[in-house]
């Protein structure tokens, strides 16, 4: 950046035609090399530059149209086409280059309507990054202390960038049936956005995550980013002209990420109820239960115990099939083929009740004396329970 007195010195002409395109000529013929970087400079009569003093106007930075910034301080801009060069070409890391982007975003490019004051204040904060005193200052930020709190503001959420939520890499269970709501006791969700969610539907309330699965996975994958833009997501640039000023877009890929699993429990349980024509309990008996109606490739035989059930859990949701295959030798075996419904995280019912086993008794009454037949005898029959 400079300030407008040094601009006038240039002719609008010649200034135009660096503008527009570089011609060199090899073996006579013209070959037109188009500028790759354009860049213009608009002052801002409401700001200027301080150091130790006051001195010019504050500008404004384009490449190609679109806000640039300043990233090699205390040097004269060169208005006009500018060549790309590397970070390392003027001692800048990635990680700085790094850092810078992330000031760009969340002192300008976050905003939804980023002001002239954003901007300003930005390429302070990147001018201060870099250790360099220059400043562009207006009424509102006269001076480095009226600037600190702006500062600080957007440089805490540089460095806690890379926070993650408290349930970063966690995988955690939720039932097929509910909505869970799970909270981020780090308290960084606020800031991050749903890049990717499988498997179900998510969203962010403050710092409570919302979790509703569809039944499609096992696992639900939810990931997050900080939900740069398209512009601030570009490759960034740097560019040049000769040993002029060097300024770049500072943009760059979001570099974040996180990831939560969530697994799906989509199962259910089932208890078998055994009780014979009287309604008593009935122990010892069993089933066999299947996913397909002609009971092959049973996952397993079940058999009731003192109190008469048994439960099976972990089944997936859906139909099943129960066949009884085995009774106590008082009640008669039903092998009919039966259907349950099992839903996600629910205990569903079923009861058997059997017959008991029908036989004959013959009774006859004798004299003890004569031991002969005697008719018109009455008797009382009970079963087990004397009833």
């Amino acid at each position: 950046m400079k300030f407008k007195k040094t601009l006038n010195k240039i002719p609008k002409l010649v200034l135009a035609g660096f503008m527009a395109l570089t011609t060199v000529f090899t073996n006579g013929i013209p070959i037109v090399k188009a500028a790759t970087y354009n860049l213009t400079e608009e002052y801002q009569s409401d700001w200027y530059f301080f150091g130790s003093d006051k001195y010019g106007d504050g500008s404004i930075l384009y490449l190609n149209g679109k806000q640039a910034f300043c990233i090699e301080p205390d040097k004269v801009s060169a208005i006009g086409p500018n060549e790309p060069i590397k970070p390392s070409d003027i001692g800048l890391t990635d990680k700085q280059m790094n850092e810078m982007a992330l000031i760009t975003w969340y002192g300008y490019r976050s905003k939804s309507k980023p002001t002239k004051v954003d901007y300003m204040m930005t390429q302070n904060l990147v001018w201060k990054y870099l250790g360099s005193g220059q400043r562009m200052g207006n009424s509102t930020y006269p001076n480095e202390s009226s600037m600190q709190s702006w500062f600080n503001n957007v440089m805490n959420k540089v460095n806690h960038f890379y926070d993650k939520p408290s349930f970063h890499n966690k995988e955690i269970t939720i039932d097929m049936v509910e909505t869970a709501s799970i909270n981020d006791t780090n308290k960084v969700l606020s800031g991050l956005r749903i890049k990717s969610v499988t498997g179900g539907k998510a969203s962010i309330s403050g710092n409570t995550l919302k979790v509703t699965p569809d039944g499609t996975l096992d696992t639900m994958t939810i990931t997050f980013d900080r939900g740069m833009s398209t512009e601030q997501t570009k490759d960034t640039i740097v560019v040049r002209q000769g040993q002029n000023q060097a300024v770049s877009y500072l943009t760059g890929k979001d570099p974040y990420g996180s990831i939560v699993r969530i697994k799906v429990n989509r199962t259910g349980s089932l208890k078998i109820t055994k009780q014979d024509e009287d309604g008593n309990y009935v122990s010892n008996t069993s089933f066999k239960l299947s996913k397909n109606a002609d009971m092959s490739s049973p996952i397993g035989t079940y058999t009731t115990g003192s109190d008469g059930t048994v439960t099976v859990n972990d089944l997936e949701q859906g139909t099943w099939y129960i066949q009884e295959t085995s009774v106590p030798s008082h009640l008669v075996l039903d092998t009919t083929i039966r259907t349950v419904t099992i839903n996600p995280n629910e205990t569903a019912t079923y009861t058997a009740k059997n017959n008991w086993v029908k036989g004959k008794i013959k009774l006859r009454k004798f004299d003890s004396k004569t031991n002969e037949q005697v008719g018109g005898a009455t008797y009382a029959i009970y079963n087990q329970q004397g009833q």
